[in-house]
């Protein structure tokens, strides 16, 4: 989540505006044009109508981060090259707080022309899509003994990109890993940070190729907290899924590569308090996986992950909001819907807005079960 901060405001104050303590909200929304460097060039917000322009957040998806914008078409921007920025602007009282919604590519649709304006109405992907793009010219090889995030990151950095915050590692491959030409640098990658449990590649708000290692999402604090009160920004019409009738409770992970000794790790859900744990259900229900991992350490890791992201499916929620512009990558928060029954910790799995003053944001959660 987006920090909550301002030179001038506290943190209580700008949680106030969002919740509208303060009376109605103020938001609008900026546009910033960027080159293919990720250099401003200037501000386009009289280009682009934001009140028919959105901007998706998909955590699972391929790409995360997706908009289309309604542009006049001005020749002001080149399609192949240029990027935006969007912001949304909260008002409180006599300051102003931006929140940066990501940097994306343009297409280059038709034309459309109405009332003597020239429009396009484009769509826009993160810059994952460079990752998809620009392909390898020959079979990738990764040798024994590199260090995984130094690999992860020559590749990035040979498509030109500079804007890189992968925390460093120094866990080594333990043999040679190859992939076919037509395979995307974002497989690759991604493969790469599985084998020593990282999070999957991800692009920010400011267009930094982003990943860390993972961390089990029980153990992070809640970055907010929604509430059905009187202060509420919920609007009616959420809905909550229970099914978790296969869940497995059981995992085993196995590293089986002819040109290394085959290793197995095994983990069970055997927690109290999981209603699909083994004493729970009375019963084992048993997952295998097939694991690339660089270590013993990053297989426990990677099967622990899997057996925590397989056990979530107990409780999904979706439900809508007033315009939470701070929401970002998998953000923790508290969720209490009193006429549904819910009042746990959730990770948001997605968002979407229309960039409208009044306009609602969708959101679909997990709830965090410890397992």
């Amino acid at each position: 989540m987006l920090p909550l901060t301002h030179p001038n405001l506290t943190k209580e104050q700008v949680i106030s505006a969002l919740l509208g303590r303060y009376g109605s909200r103020y938001i609008d929304f900026r546009f910033d044009l960027l080159n293919k460097e990720d250099q401003r060039i200037g501000d386009v917000s009289h280009l682009v109508v934001a009140d028919s322009s959105t901007i998706d957040m998909d955590n699972e998806a391929e790409i995360h981060r997706t908009a289309k914008f309604q542009i006049k078409d001005t020749g002001e921007i080149n399609y192949l090259s240029d990027r935006i920025q969007p912001f949304a602007r909260l008002r409180i009282r006599n300051e102003t707080i931006e929140f940066p919604l990501g940097v994306f590519l343009l297409s280059t649709p038709e034309k459309s022309y109405q009332q003597r304006v020239i429009y396009r109405n484009v769509e826009a992907y993160d810059k994952l899509q460079i990752l998809i793009d620009d392909g390898f010219t020959a079979r990738y090889v990764a040798d024994e003994g590199e260090y995984v995030t130094d690999v992860i990151t020559d590749i990035i950095q040979s498509t030109g990109v500079t804007q890189i915050n992968i925390e460093k590692s120094d866990v080594q491959l333990p043999t040679w890993f190859s992939w076919d030409p037509d395979t995307s640098r974002l497989e690759v990658i991604n493969s790469l940070l599985q084998a020593i449990n990282y999070e999957k590649i991800y692009v920010d708000e400011y267009g930094y190729f982003t990943s860390r290692p993972y961390r089990n999402p029980s153990t992070r604090s809640s970055e907010f907290e929604y509430k059905t009160d009187q202060w509420s920004v919920i609007t009616p019409g959420a809905t909550a899924l229970q099914d978790f009738f296969a869940v497995p409770n059981q995992w085993v992970g196995v590293i089986s590569e002819p040109d290394r000794v085959p290793l197995t790790y095994t983990y069970e859900n055997m927690s109290p308090d999981s209603p699909t744990s083994i004493p729970a259900r009375g019963r084992t229900v048993t997952k295998y996986i097939d694991v690339d991992a660089a270590d013993i350490t990053s297989l426990q890791g990677i099967v622990q992950k899997q057996a925590f992201q397989d056990s979530q499916v107990y409780t999904e929620m979706t439900f809508q909001t007033a315009i939470m512009p701070m929401h970002s990558h998998k953000d923790i928060y508290r969720l209490q819907h009193d006429i549904l029954g819910v009042n746990a910790k959730f990770q948001e799995l997605g968002w979407s807005m229309t960039l409208a003053a009044g306009a609602t944001m969708s959101h679909r959660a997990r709830e965090i079960i410890t397992v």
